[in-house]
């Protein structure tokens, strides 16, 4: 299994099409151990639930398990969308999830719909939940128990049918998380755990595949065992593991040109 930025770029444009959801090889995990394979696996049974979900653990690639999972009900009138709690400033948060009426702030002189009614009849991807304040959570607790919610400055009620899929990397039924535990129990109807990188990739190296990441143009000048290390330091961070890799590719040109000046007297 591994990242393929193709597919990536497709997500991030539309729905992927003609996708063998049977065959995670073609789809966009890195890492190809058996934790990784179980976590899959655990996902398929999915398809066909609107069962809430919720992704734990300190692995990384959760959004794309939460993508992963949306893309086993192959319908592509179905929306996903997708908000990192943590990226949104608390005053703007509950505009952004439940949308807004016009005149409700200053300078906007329309409504506007939040990521929730964007994601009708769909998928919604909450991304760092244990980021929310007590207060949205409390708003949310309630948009899960009635199925319905109100636009900031709205009075009118609108039906929701939208499962939600959120992720955490804490423990949030540690009360030092302040986490509301009845909020807890709407959010975790399924938990899948995603394995941390070094649970995702075997200890022999030669069975970890690069071509389509953005590992791949470094493994002609580094070993795939030093690319694996690097790899594990950053988490699985791919994006910070590929630009410290860059900078060991950088010093190895660097050398290299030295050496071709002086066999040329340079």
């Amino acid at each position: 299994m591994y990242i393929d930025l193709r597919i990536i770029s497709k997500m991030k444009t539309g729905r992927i099409n003609n996708m063998d959801t049977k065959n995670t090889k073609d789809y966009f995990f890195f890492g190809n151990s058996q934790a990784m394979h179980n976590i899959l696996d655990q996902a398929k049974k999915l398809k066909g639930h609107n069962a809430n979900v919720l992704i734990t653990g300190e692995g990384t690639n959760k959004a794309l398990l939460a993508r992963y999972v949306h893309e086993l009900e192959e319908d592509e009138s179905h929306p996903f969308i997708a908000i990192n709690c943590a990226a949104i400033p608390d005053a703007l948060i509950e505009a952004e999830l439940f949308g807004y009426e016009s005149g409700i702030f200053p300078g906007t002189g329309t409504c506007m719909a939040g990521k929730f009614e964007l994601a009708q009849g769909g998928d919604i991807f909450l991304d760092e939940i244990d980021s929310l304040k007590p207060d949205l959570q409390a708003k949310l607790l309630r948009v899960l128990q009635t199925h319905e919610f109100f636009r900031v400055g709205g009075n009118i009620p609108i039906k929701l049918d939208v499962r939600v899929i959120s992720s955490t990397s804490k423990d949030l039924a540690n009360s030092i998380a302040g986490f509301r535990e009845d909020l807890l129990y709407r959010l975790r109807v399924v938990v899948l755990h995603m394995p941390l990188i070094s649970s995702k990739i075997e200890n022999n190296p030669d069975k970890c595949e690069f071509r389509t990441t953005p590992l791949k143009e470094y493994i002609n000048y580094l070993e795939k065992s030093y690319i694996i290390k690097i790899v594990k330091q950053n988490r699985g961070n791919i994006s910070k593991a590929a630009r410290i890799l860059r900078v060991s590719r950088s010093k190895i040109y660097y050398m290299l040109g030295n050496e071709r000046k002086e066999l040329l007297g340079a």
